[in-house]
């Protein structure tokens, strides 16, 4: 197959229509306007498809736009996602073939100094990102796990986090809301200073779960009951029993949070407190090894959900972060704080 067989086009509204037909053939599920827009109109997004010599859109590449921080200093990355080649793409996975085409025509385009955006990060699964690594554009830095919990009907748990926790249920509608959420993720940032931690301010934090067009997600604040103090925010959304739990069986996950990490504890405790009242019996939920291992609370399961990469640094070898601040490779793993939020389609 010669390059001239192929072209690489920039995607936006004008073919929307092709995306979503994309996306259905690769993934067998439908993908909305409102959800596409959501990802990427307005300026939140970019992509970048690869056609056949016969003019059909065969392969994808897009990224949502998204701030990070890491020691105070902010920085533009993208969000790797809606990465698909059709089947009639997939037996040209090399270098030039339409995956090596959209990713580096991706990158070439949207990421680096010049384009501001400092680097991309994503959720390959594990195949996908051999096949980043082995073409040069990706480098993984953590694994991504999930993670559940046995919520039962009542417990001592029950009891202890009655004594310790007031939770309420957060509405945006409320003026004050906004401020509280920016305050608490100024305590969260100051707290993981030394991670990477992508933005979780209001304003984030609104569009990703108040103005999501499909899943409907539910926000509590946690707060102290001897004190009254606000110690965080946590999003979960409810999953429909699976065949091999039981009819019966209601699962809900643990989406994101916004809490200084020393209050991880206790975000996962007020989730599971939710879910027991509202008749759940299991909570999950998507975490990179630093969410992990911030946890007391024994899991009754682990296992790999994806892995987590990042692509390539440039000709330095380092991530320009400031004009005097960059990042090796090595300074990114494990290093990163990461939920199921921080995906673009849990």
């Amino acid at each position: 197959m010669s390059d001239s067989q192929w072209s690489v086009i920039d995607i936006g509204v004008a073919q929307i229509g092709e995306t979503r037909e994309l996306f259905k053939r690769v993934f067998g599920q439908p993908l909305s306007e409102a959800l596409w827009r959501w990802k990427y109109d307005a300026g939140r997004g970019a992509a970048v498809g690869a056609r056949a010599p016969n003019g059909d859109l065969l392969a994808h590449y897009g990224g949502t736009l998204r701030q990070i921080c890491f020691r105070d200093h902010p920085a533009l990355a993208v969000q790797i996602g809606d990465v698909m080649v059709a089947q009639e793409g997939r037996a040209a996975l090399a270098h030039k073939g339409p995956f090596g085409m959209v990713v580096e025509a991706f990158l070439n385009r949207h990421v680096g100094g010049a384009k501001g955006v400092v680097l991309g990060f994503g959720f390959p699964n594990a195949r996908h990102m051999r096949l980043g690594e082995k073409l040069g554009h990706y480098v993984q830095i953590d694994t991504v796990s999930e993670l559940s919990w046995h919520v039962p009907r009542r417990s001592d748990l029950s009891e202890k986090v009655a004594t310790r926790l007031r939770i309420d249920v957060l509405d945006w509608a409320i003026p004050s809301t906004a401020g509280r959420l920016d305050e608490l993720w100024r305590r969260m940032k100051h707290d993981l200073r030394d991670s990477i931690v992508p933005t979780r301010d209001a304003s984030w934090l609104r569009h990703r779960y108040a103005n999501h067009p499909e899943h409907r997600y539910v926000c509590f604040w946690v707060r102290s009951v001897w004190l009254g103090r606000l110690l965080g925010a946590i999003v979960l959304r409810s999953h429909p029993p699976s065949v091999a739990q039981g009819p019966t069986a209601t699962t809900w996950e643990l989406i994101d949070w916004v809490a200084p990490k020393v209050k991880s504890e206790e975000m996962l405790l007020a989730a599971m407190e939710v879910v027991r009242q509202r008749g759940g019996t299991l909570l999950m939920g998507w975490f990179s090894s630093m969410v992990a291992n911030s946890f007391t609370t024994s899991a009754i399961s682990t296992k790999e959900a994806c892995t987590s990469g990042v692509t390539v640094p440039g000709p330095e070898g380092r991530f320009q972060i400031t004009n005097n601040f960059s990042l090796s490779v090595s300074d990114l793993r494990g290093r990163w704080w990461l939920t199921g939020g921080d995906t673009d389609f849990r």
